[in-house]
């Protein structure tokens, strides 16, 4: 099913995707999808045909959008991008585990702007 580089067609058509459909409808490469499935498993979670073939939901669709806006317009690391969308997605535990790491690093002699510009990293 190749429909072209149009994600609102493709979301319209069916309800699960190859990464082939994908990587056409996002205009990111497969091999940098296969990455981002390990480097974001918590976020993208992908079931596998009877093939053992990825199959993307229009939720995973959303996920990689948004992953590709974060490091493509954003500029945000992978490492950024995460903390970010754990952050979004309201993980309140993690936002402590990066404020007491922020903390720490203060107490070592960091500026609090060196520390910022690392949380950040745009």
């Amino acid at each position: 099913m190749r429909i072209g580089y149009n994600t609102r067609n493709l979301l319209a058509v069916s309800k699960e995707y190859s990464i082939s459909d994908v990587s056409d409808a996002t205009q990111v490469p497969k091999p940098t999808l296969r990455y981002w499935e390990k480097e974001f498993s918590q976020f993208l979670r992908l079931k596998k045909s009877q093939g053992n073939q990825r199959r993307y939901s229009e939720q995973n669709i959303k996920v990689i959008e948004e992953i590709k806006y974060l490091l493509n317009v954003e500029k945000y690391t992978i490492a950024g991008a995460k903390r970010r969308m754990k952050l979004m997605r309201g993980e309140k535990q993690d936002f402590k585990n990066v404020l007491k790491e922020a903390i720490k690093e203060i107490k070592q002699g960091k500026t609090i702007n060196e520390v910022v510009d690392k949380m950040v990293r745009k």
